[in-house]
């Protein structure tokens, strides 16, 4: 078991943030007589899995989803290339709107009036000098 300060050490997270991962319900701490938070020694390998999930695209909110999961019985090889291909997937969609995205940003830069916006309340661009 590891005192708050004790983990934060350990992890490299402040205090704050390892309260703001118990609230969301991404670790979890049991309380001793004198108020003080007490960790599991597995909260580093949890804390691990939290970063790592960040780094492929997971939002706090999933992650604090399969932290129950996780505590409990743990997932299954197969269940883990299911929760990765979603990701990717998502990945995918992303990937595709931006390059839509950066293609309209294209036309647009190659119209005479980048905004197309030349209307009786608004004057029209006027070519740099």
């Amino acid at each position: 078991m590891m005192k708050i300060g004790e983990l934060a050490k350990a992890s490299g997270l402040s205090a704050d943030t390892l309260r703001f991962y118990e609230k969301q319900g991404l670790i979890a701490s049991r309380r001793l007589p004198n108020g003080y938070r007490v960790f599991p020694d597995t909260t580093l390998q949890e804390l691990a899995l939290v970063r790592l999930g960040q780094e492929l695209g997971f939002t706090l909110r999933q992650l604090a989803d399969l932290a129950p999961v996780l505590r409990d019985e743990g997932l299954e090889a197969a269940q883990v290339r299911e929760l990765l291909a979603s990701q990717a997937a998502r990945v995918e969609d992303r990937l595709a709107a931006l390059v839509q995205l950066r293609d309209r940003l294209t036309r647009q830069l190659q119209q005479p009036c980048p905004l197309g916006l030349p209307s009786a309340a608004t004057p029209p661009c006027e070519p740099a000098t």
